[in-house]
């Protein structure tokens, strides 16, 4: 894939530095020659950047992302989140929350992706907060199910999210058993 990438990228610039040289011509002759080396060298930068990411990526192999909201204990919540996991067994992603009656603002860090079925299964740590008790750094733990799309399907599900503040620490790769309640709005998509 890599040398596919680099022929490509090649090709595209050695005509796309042709077309610029013709329309250069028609120009004062040193602003298209300096319009000419700055376009040249950003290209260069994009390729040098994309190729390696290119060669050296993992396939994704389980997504779960979603934008809802849902009540528990009678407190409003909005939650967003998307996270992967690579064949490589490595989960990244990132997410918030929102608490719409005590105004508490949280952000996390995916590291923990599980997908069985229609079920996700999500671990972290939070990384930023606002307002509310300070969580910064605690992991938390998250599962959500994905009952499909279109004005038939049934409401998606989702657990609270869970700070764990003492006591042992679970990961996604495990199944609390935690409560799924339907999300009031939105959408969950688990691949």
């Amino acid at each position: 894939m890599s040398e596919l990438f680099t022929d490509t990228f090649q090709k595209s610039v050695a005509n796309f530095v042709k077309v610029r040289l013709s329309r250069g011509a028609q120009k004062n002759e040193e602003q298209g020659e300096n319009e000419m080396k700055s376009t040249i060298l950003g290209l260069l930068a994009v390729g040098l950047l994309a190729g390696p990411t290119v060669a050296n990526a993992q396939a994704v192999t389980a997504t779960a992302s979603g934008g809802y909201q849902l009540t528990f204990n009678e407190q409003l919540r909005t939650i967003e989140f998307t996270a992967t996991r690579d064949a490589a067994n490595g989960s990244r992603g990132q997410g918030h929350l929102f608490n719409h009656e005590t105004g508490t603002k949280l952000h996390f860090v995916i590291d923990c992706l599980r997908v069985s079925g229609v079920d996700a299964f999500i671990s972290g740590k939070i990384s930023d907060y606002i307002a509310g008790v300070s969580y910064l750094g605690l992991p938390f733990y998250l599962r959500v199910r994905d009952l499909g799309e279109g004005a038939r399907a049934p409401n998606d599900l989702s657990s609270p999210l869970t700070i764990f503040t003492t006591g042992p620490v679970y990961t996604c790769e495990e199944d609390l058993g935690f409560r799924l309640v339907p999300i009031a709005g939105g959408n969950i998509q688990v691949r």
